[in-house]
This record gives C-alpha cells, structure tokens and sequence, in this order.
C-alpha cells in the first residue's frame, strides 16, 4: 500500500527488515539477507537514516547468524556504512547500536578479550539511562 499509493514510503525499509526478521525466524536467512540487503540499500539511499540503523542492526545480527565464509567481513561492512552516514549521530541510542554489532562481530571473529570490552563498555553507556532492554542485554551476554 505505501509503495503503490505513493503513502508513506520512508517506512517501507522497516517493513521489510520487519518482514526480513519474520523470514530469518523460520529460518530462511538467505532470503532475509537478500530482502534486508535491499532495505538497507533504499534507506541509506533515500537518506532515511532513522531507519537505516534498525535495519542496519537486523541486517548484522541475521549475517552473524547464517555465518557463512564473508559473512562476518559483510557485517562490518554494513556496521561501517551505518557509522560512515551517521558521522554526526552521537547519540546514545546509535552509539549503542554501534557498540552492540562491533560486540557481535568480534565474537564472530574469536575475539573475546575486545568482546568482553565492548559489551562492558555497552553496558557502562547503558546503565546511567536506565535502558532495561540493553542492560539485559548486556547481563545475558557471557
């Protein structure tokens, strides 16, 4: 509907992240990729930054999670894009976002020692905002 009456349309990469993190829950992670790929290219070419860093997050988790040969190299590319465009965005929501995939990357890399770092460092920006969601988060990390 957004994209055929022309409503709307700078929701239509959440839509299909959404529909993406729907695919990669039953397991269909090539096709998520693929569709969350396309979502994240139209938002960052549409300048729908507010958007580009919640695909952008699904779009790392779901790589991560498939975790074929380049995978991981695709996830930092995408988290690499997301800082590149939003050099601006100090915010804490994107700055934890940022944390949060770097995290997941370098356990995908074996890297504990910068993982434990990050998430450290996660939950220190977390705590004082009282973000429940990241703290857990954080907690739940090993």
């Amino acid at each position: 509907m957004c994209v055929k009456k022309h409503f709307a349309v700078n929701v239509v990469p959440s839509l299909e992240a959404f529909a993406a993190y729907a695919k990669a829950a039953r397991g269909e992670l090539d096709g998520a990729i693929v569709q969350l790929r396309s979502a994240a290219d139209d938002a960052f070419h549409t300048g729908n930054f507010a958007v580009a860093e919640g695909v952008t997050l699904v779009l790392v988790e779901t790589l991560l999670a498939r975790g074929g040969e380049g995978e991981v190299d695709a996830a930092e590319a995408a988290i690499h894009r997301l800082v590149a465009a939003l050099p601006h965005a100090s915010g804490t929501h994107t700055a934890l976002v940022v944390l949060r995939l770097r995290a997941l990357v370098a356990r995908a890399r074996g890297d504990e020692p910068t993982y434990r770092e990050l998430v450290e460092h996660y939950r220190a920006m977390a705590t004082p905002f009282g973000l429940e969601g990241s703290m857990a988060w954080a907690d739940a990390m090993p």
